[in-house]
């Protein structure tokens, strides 16, 4: 998981991910590279706010 800890961007998207739901966010992530993580976690943060 350390390896998504590389940039300031992605540590703010991981500081809402880990409010908002990490556990969600990381299952996705595990299978995707890293340049796409931000777009998942973008991807599922809009599932979220729209429930």
């Amino acid at each position: 998981m350390s390896d998504f800890f590389d940039g300031g961007t992605n540590k703010k998207i991981v500081l809402v991910v880990l409010s908002l739901g990490l556990s969600q966010c990381h299952q996705r992530i595990q299978s995707m590279k890293k340049r796409k993580y931000w777009w998942s976690c973008q991807r599922i943060l809009g599932e979220m706010r729209s429930q």
